[in-house]
């Protein structure tokens, strides 16, 4: 009898731990699996994409990528879907670490994406946001190495300092996305490598931590930034100073507006090794021309053109410059030739030496001579004289129209009586 029970607990027992090993397995054979997240998903984006559908495997669905021999999902790419809305919290995708949802319609707040716990490259530009959580980066994951946030219409924001949480940090575009303020300290806190904020309300110098930075392409353009390049030490990763014709060149693009195809085309410590717009001498160490003619360039022409000693050349023409020709470019020991023509200069012509070409040209608020200031008395005083006389010939008008049809009022009455 004791024998039969004992038979009977035995077997109890290992019917129990048969089914725990069965809900372990079920367990872990789900845990490898991303089929509820892709299911929430499809039910949850609007619009659906184009052929995702439950009746197929979520890794054959278009713009869904699975690792190789996995069901766990790798990458999600749905740029130019026409989406228009997310789910607010994305399901758990522990393995993405991609995640393209550029050049959509997507409105609101951005989601959160806390549960995407292996995230490196995320692509949200071109979209219709316009509100970012306080949570939003805090709670992306630390692998995270780009981010796109360029052409939504975000309220006012600033440069989030928890950008410091990502260690791997490369690529950074928020290019016409409403930011303010000053760019913050934090530049020597991640490998970035691209930094592209153009076109925001971003003002002030540029920060100390862009000293040591890793950065090798920059768009800071069209905001009121400024360049301190000699204490910033921004072309080195050794804490030493820049060279003395790089940090003028940043000079100059900073009197630009720091114009996006500088940006792209300027990068490392020397400016004579295939630096765009740059013409060196045989020697491949001094410069001797700057060619920036029909770039469409704003701004102002820099002072700083004064500190590259040996140019012959200077081309400028053909962009939209303002404000006057700087004093300093007279003193200039080598320059043969100095183009401005057709741009929107004005003051007075500095006085060039007589061996040097000066192309004015299409400049009609530029003086010229040496009295160009008596000149601009003298035009200041015709104008006046012809506003003046235009006033008194308009006034005699309309006396003459008032006043002498009732003085012939008047006598008729006279007459009459």
């Amino acid at each position: 009898m004791e024998a039969n029970k004992f038979k009977l607990s035995l077997k109890f027992v290992l019917f129990f731990i048969l089914l725990l090993f069965s809900l372990l397995s079920t367990t872990v054979i789900a845990a490898d699996d991303d089929s509820a997240a892709m299911a929430m998903l499809m039910e949850t984006i609007v619009p659906t994409p184009s052929n995702w559908s439950k009746n197929s495997s979520y890794c054959q669905w278009p713009g869904v990528i699975c690792y190789s021999n996995s069901t766990r999902v790798k990458g999600i790419f749905l740029k130019s879907n026409n989406l228009t809305f997310l789910p607010p919290k994305f399901p758990s995708l522990p393995n993405l670490d991609t995640l393209d949802l550029s050049v959509n319609s997507l409105s609101g707040s951005l989601p959160s994406l806390a549960n995407l716990i292996s995230l490196r490259d995320l692509y949200l530009e071109r979209n219709n946001f316009n509100n970012i959580p306080q949570s939003f980066f805090t709670e992306l994951a630390t692998s995270l190495q780009v981010l796109t946030l360029s052409d939504n219409p975000f309220p006012s924001w600033t440069i989030p300092t928890q950008l410091t949480r990502f260690p791997s940090f490369k690529v950074f575009f928020s290019d016409r996305a409403n930011l303010r303020g000053q760019i913050p300290e934090i530049f020597h806190s991640f490998p970035l490598e691209t930094l592209s904020l153009a076109q925001n309300n971003l003002f002030g110098p540029l920060p100390n931590s862009f000293r040591n930075s890793t950065i090798q392409k920059i768009s800071l353009h069209s905001q009121m930034l400024s360049a301190d390049f000699d204490s910033n030490n921004f072309c080195t990763n050794t804490g030493n100073s820049c060279d003395p014709q790089v940090t003028s060149l940043l000079e100059i693009a900073a009197d630009l507006g720091y114009p996006v195809e500088l940006s792209d085309a300027w990068t490392g410590k020397d400016a004579c090794r295939n630096w765009r717009f740059v013409k060196c001498d045989s020697n491949n160490s001094i410069i001797i021309s700057i060619d920036f003619r029909m770039q469409h360039f704003g701004g102002t022409i820099s002072p700083a053109f004064a500190n590259l000693s040996a140019l012959n050349y200077i081309y400028l023409n053909a962009n939209n410059l303002t404000g006057p020709i700087p004093d300093s470019l007279t003193r200039l020991p080598q320059l043969k030739l100095l183009d401005v023509s057709n741009n929107n200069l004005s003051g007075n012509i500095p006085q060039f030496n007589p061996s040097v070409t000066l192309n004015i040209s299409g400049n009609p608020l530029l003086l010229t001579g040496k009295h160009g200031r008596r000149s601009f008395i003298k035009v200041i005083v015709i104008i006046a004289a012809i506003l003046g006389t235009i006033t008194i010939l308009t006034c005699a008008f309309l006396l003459r129209k008032h006043v002498l049809p009732k003085q012939g009022m008047v006598e008729n009455q006279l007459f009459k009586d």
